[in-house]
């Protein structure tokens, strides 16, 4: 019979193992303990498959999980012990197990395997324990200006959990931390660029998953290194990563110091990446946060500048958000006439607004323009433009201690309810916060 697993626990067994179940307790040999089709030593975590006899039912059984990811540890009368502790069960039958390793197994040494089947315990065999720990290394060859993808390449072919953005902060690496040395001496880390220029920790979601759909196998299992460190000259420097499963994970996974080797800088190189980035940039909003936008964020100048430009008034919310966040890695008096000029040549958005705010001392000294110029998008196509300008005046004219004056308010208020109609038909993105909006604008700024 073919049960319904993935195809990593394809059916290798032996015709003496898939033999009539007969009575009896269960057997199988340490050497019958698989990954894939290769005996392992067992590691916390690890998925395996038991081949032997009398394991299970005659008719298979198919293990499910909870919304945490854990496998019951019973299925059809059969338990999986490691260590005296029971394992979580995928499938069961009578020929082949399929089980994880208990999170708690210890990684060095031996311990004890041994299958329980309807009440009848197999001998116990002894297996080795140990931890495989990942390789790293380039992505693609690193040049001094351009971006450096680290690799992670996990030990038996697995698929790392490593899923670039954790957050919307561009350098965060959510459990993962990542050291780098040149000659011996430690690097200085940038990775919290984002959240110091804001003042916030947010995050989205489990800190240790990604928060984007990751559609290109090639945008997986990577960290973009040039987040969290310049690499300003050529030479070798050593990189070393520690993963850990949870933030309280005890046994993290630390490889050894790897070196890696960034090449001197070369302008037509450097000209050629840029264009073809361009060209080729994905349409995901997955793929965008997983790798074209963190690949420009790196090496900030006017030409990458432009290049996050359009970002800022993408469709895609957490888009959006990433490229205001990655807006930091530029000076702010680079930026501040750039947004200014965007804002007034193709209107307010949630990211523009939200970073010209940032900008507190350029915010204070622009406030009635950015009113003044955000009034006409109220009657723009785009939604996202459109609610950047709800955004404006709700939050910039609407305040009773705002500091314009109360024939600019006045003007706003007319205007933003002159639009309510248009504004509907555009839909934006969140019309239930317009209605609310609107408002709480009316009673505050026209009455």
């Amino acid at each position: 019979m073919t049960h319904p697993l993935p195809v990593y626990f394809a059916f290798v067994a032996t015709v003496a193992f898939a033999q009539t179940v007969v009575p009896g307790a269960p057997s199988f040999d340490a050497d019958h303990v698989f990954l894939f089709d290769h005996p392992v030593p067992l590691q916390p975590g690890l998925m395996l498959s038991i081949f032997g006899n009398n394991l299970g039912p005659s008719r298979g059984c198919q293990g499910d999980h909870d919304g945490n990811g854990i496998y019951q540890k019973d299925l059809c009368d059969t338990q999986v012990l490691v260590g005296g502790v029971p394992s979580g069960l995928l499938w069961v039958q009578t020929g082949q197990i399929n089980f994880q390793v208990p999170e708690e197994t210890p990684t060095q040494g031996t311990t004890d395997l041994a299958v329980v089947y309807q009440g009848r315990r197999s001998r116990v065999v002894a297996m080795p324990l140990g931890v495989e720990i990942p390789t790293l290394s380039l992505d693609s060859p690193a040049r001094v200006g351009m971006p450096v993808w680290l690799k992670v390449k996990m030990p038996y072919d697995r698929e790392s959990d490593i899923r670039y953005p954790f957050e919307v902060f561009p350098a965060g690496f959510g459990c993962n931390e990542v050291e780098v040395r040149r000659n011996g001496v430690m690097l200085s880390r940038i990775a919290d660029v984002g959240k110091q220029a804001f003042g916030t920790t947010i995050g989205i979601g489990n800190p240790c998953g990604g928060i984007a759909s990751v559609t290109q196998p090639n945008f997986r299992s990577r960290l973009p290194l040039h987040l969290q460190y310049r690499f300003d000259r050529p030479g070798i420097y050593e990189v070393r990563l520690t993963m850990r499963r949870n933030l309280a994970d005890p046994v993290p996974s630390v490889t050894p110091w790897t070196k890696i080797e960034i090449l001197p800088a070369d302008t037509g190189a450097r000209e050629r990446w840029l264009a073809a980035t361009n060209a080729q940039a994905p349409t995901s909003p997955g793929d965008l946060v997983a790798d074209f936008l963190p690949s420009i964020l790196g090496n900030p100048d006017e030409e990458t500048l432009q290049l996050l430009r359009p970002y800022l008034y993408h469709p895609d919310q957490l888009v959006r958000d990433y490229a205001m966040y990655g807006l930091t890695y530029w000076p702010d008096d680079q930026v501040a006439p750039k947004l200014w000029e965007w804002i007034r040549a193709e209107g307010p958005t949630d990211a523009t607004i939200g970073y010209f705010l940032h900008l507190r001392d350029f915010a204070a000294e622009h406030t009635s323009q950015l009113i003044e110029a955000s009034i006409p998008y109220l009657q723009s196509n785009s939604p996202v433009v459109v609610y950047g300008a709800l955004y404006v005046l709700s939050v910039m004219a609407s305040p009773a201690d705002s500091p314009i004056g109360p024939y600019l308010r006045l003007r706003a208020c007319d205007a933003m309810i002159g639009a309510k109609d248009h504004i509907i038909q555009v839909n934006p993105e969140d019309p239930n916060n317009f209605i609310t909006r609107l408002a709480q604008y009316r009673m505050s700024a026209c009455y």
